[in-house]
């Protein structure tokens, strides 16, 4: 075997030589074949620069309610859809956001999550990842609510029905009529979405209306 040669950076070279006896009772050796040998040697991994969100953290009591979600690492945008009638977590909920609701990418290379008050309107909080190397990328986190009604629409209404969910409470139907509009004997006619079968009205324990 030759010594070896530095052929470019991290790099090197020797030659590993194939030698026989001359004859059984001789010591000199003669070359038959070579073989080269390149040896590459890695260069020392600097510190994990990935600030990107792999998702929302599994078996986690804080999503119970949600049907689905999305992450745009571009956009830096979560979104969290919950069921119709349930409240997404907040930062003064009982059992509030935290670090541990999310799930950095580079979480085994150091990445770290916290959670701090939003900035941006409309925001429930903002969802910080920190990578190894100190780089940061702050995501905006929203939530949307899946819809109680395909439809609902009353008669002689003027314009489209504007329909508002937000959580348990704050949900609305907005309609409007035209000036004059007997409000006393309205009959609306709606379609509730796959699992809700009747309304109700806060103290009254019969359906108000079945869906038409």
């Amino acid at each position: 075997m030759t010594n070896y040669e530095p052929v470019a950076e991290n790099k090197y070279e020797l030659t590993i030589l194939a030698k026989v006896k001359e004859n059984p009772e001789s010591s000199d050796y003669k070359t038959v074949e070579e073989y080269p040998l390149t040896i590459t040697v890695a260069q020392e991994e600097g510190p994990n620069n990935d600030t990107s969100l792999k998702g929302l953290a599994n078996n986690n009591t804080t999503w119970a309610n949600m049907t689905n979600y999305t992450i745009d690492n571009n956009a830096q945008k979560i979104t969290v859809t919950f069921k119709f009638g349930y409240n997404g977590p907040t930062l003064s909920s009982s059992t509030p956001l935290a670090s541990g609701d999310f799930a950095a990418t580079a979480a085994d290379a150091g990445a770290t999550v916290a959670v701090t008050a939003p900035t941006e309107a409309d925001s429930i909080a903002e969802v910080t990842v920190t990578a190894d190397s100190g780089s940061t990328a702050i995501y905006d986190l929203y939530y949307e609510y899946e819809a109680a009604f395909e439809s609902f629409t009353i008669p002689g209404q003027t314009g489209e029905t504007e329909f508002v969910y937000n959580g348990k409470t704050g949900n609305q139907i907005n309609i409007n009529v035209p000036y004059g509009y007997d409000l006393n004997k309205v009959v609306p006619t709606f379609t509730l979405v796959d699992g809700i079968e009747n309304l109700f009205v806060y103290g009254v324990t019969r359906p108000l209306l079945s869906p038409r």
